[in-house]
């Protein structure tokens, strides 16, 4: 069930993550030009991310979808810097409405990663895994 639900919430971090970067390709100002590597480096992501969690949801394997995830956690933890930054500079929680209105929808992607290293994700994995191969799945020794 988890793993299910890890690959769902991919999923949707993968649209997000591509919303960010239409955004940012729409806003950047050099009409039409991608020259702006931030903006393709976003695009790969959603790219990137959408495929891991396809490979979740085929039950492939779970650790690209933790790597996929680093992407949006860089850049939450960068609105997160910027919030604390201007308010400590005397900006007042200017940084905080931007924080408050994208740091959810970018914090999908990390919740995504943490329920696809669940173990009951991993067994899950393993087990599709086994089946595809025609035997057992793989069981760690009792404690």
């Amino acid at each position: 069930m988890t793993a299910r639900l890890g690959g769902a919430l991919g999923l949707l971090s993968a649209l997000v993550l591509a919303t960010v970067a239409l955004l940012g390709h729409a806003l950047d100002g050099d009409d039409g030009d991608f020259g702006d590597p931030f903006v393709t480096a976003i695009a790969l992501a959603a790219a990137l991310h959408l495929g891991s969690a396809v490979w979740l949801l085929c039950r492939r394997g779970w650790w690209p979808l933790v790597l996929s995830a680093a992407p949006s956690a860089l850049i939450l933890g960068w609105l997160v810097a910027i919030a604390v930054l201007g308010f400590l500079a005397g900006h007042g929680t200017d940084g905080l409405g931007v924080l408050l209105s994208s740091g959810p929808w970018l914090a999908i992607s990390p919740a995504a990663a943490g329920l696809a290293l669940t173990p009951s994700s991993r067994h899950w994995v393993a087990a599709g895994r086994a089946g595809r191969a025609g035997g057992p799945p793989h069981q760690p020794p009792a404690a």
